[in-house]
């Protein structure tokens, strides 16, 4: 499997096990080549997991039973509308008694799509067999374990997408915080700076990356271009202590959050204008001009 995978043209990642269920990537990981080079690191000893990057050939629906990602209720909802078989290239069977459903890739970013189910697209990652992790219900090592393996041209991966983000009732739970946020905490010239270094290791990396986000959104940033940025500055910081590597759900958090709490606040063109001095605000669009309020 591992062969088939590498000679496809996958990359193939390891990880480091961290407290509890955390884990960490090795440094640059988003830019590892295809081949088997780190999965012979891993029979020397190196690393704890192999996981393949998302995005590049493969993606992977990623159902999580812990979080009521639930396949068989899915599999019932395809067929009620009229999708009784659903062709994948793979499935794996996760320690905590998830699955894993492999399809081509469809030039997606990764992103919570639906209550429990995660899809790993672009800069995304997939934990594959023979590695071992902590099942979530039993707290015992256990391995991934390889169901199905049917590889062909084509597959049902774009149906999939479609009815898991129309699913009724299966919307994907984001939280965001109510504490407010100071947004003048970051200016221009530091959002510029992470760019081309990351967060600096002397500040607080979550905070930080949330104010990037919050100052992002409030200078109209689309939230694809927003997203870029953001994965700009995480791909230069350091990773968390002992913790996961920021995930797109962590900027999607973020961006949730600040959507929600601009959303019909008379103060969101004041604090555009004050964040672009000399600008007003037309219909939404910042321009340069005197400083008045449109009707």
């Amino acid at each position: 499997m591992l062969q088939w995978l590498a000679s496809d043209g996958v990359p193939i990642v390891l990880a480091h096990k961290r407290r509890g269920h955390a884990f960490s990537l090795e440094p640059q990981w988003q830019h590892t080549k295809p081949g088997l080079e780190n999965y012979y690191r891993w029979l020397n000893g190196v690393g704890d997991m192999l996981a393949v990057i998302t995005g590049h050939v493969y993606d992977v629906f990623d159902f999580d039973v812990q979080n009521k990602g639930l396949l068989d209720e899915f599999l019932a909802y395809a067929a009620e509308k009229g999708m009784a078989t659903l062709k994948v290239q793979a499935i794996s069977q996760t320690p905590s008694g998830g699955f894993h459903l492999y399809v081509n890739t469809l030039g997606k970013r990764k992103v919570p799509i639906a209550l429990g189910i995660d899809y790993q697209g672009k800069n995304g990652i997939a934990f594959i067999p023979p590695s071992r992790k902590l099942s979530k219900t039993s707290e015992e090592l256990i391995p991934y374990k390889w169901l199905e393996f049917a590889p062909g041209d084509a597959d049902d991966g774009e149906a999939i997408y479609d009815l898991l983000l129309k699913w009724p009732n299966h919307r994907p739970k984001l939280s965001h915080s109510g504490k407010a946020v100071d947004h003048s905490k970051l200016t221009q010239k530091q959002i510029d700076d992470m760019r081309q270094n990351g967060v600096p290791n002397d500040e607080n990396h979550d905070t930080t990356l949330a104010l990037l986000v919050w100052q992002l959104c409030l200078q109209r940033k689309s939230e694809e271009e927003a997203y870029g940025i953001w994965l700009e500055v995480v791909e230069r910081t350091d990773e968390k202590n002992g913790k996961r590597p920021y995930e797109e759900r962590d900027f999607i958090r973020h961006w949730r959050g600040a959507e929600f709490k601009l959303k019909d606040r008379d103060d969101h063109f004041d604090l555009i204008l004050r964040n672009k001095p000399g600008a007003r605000v037309l219909h939404g669009v910042a321009q340069n001009a005197p400083h008045h309020r449109t009707p």
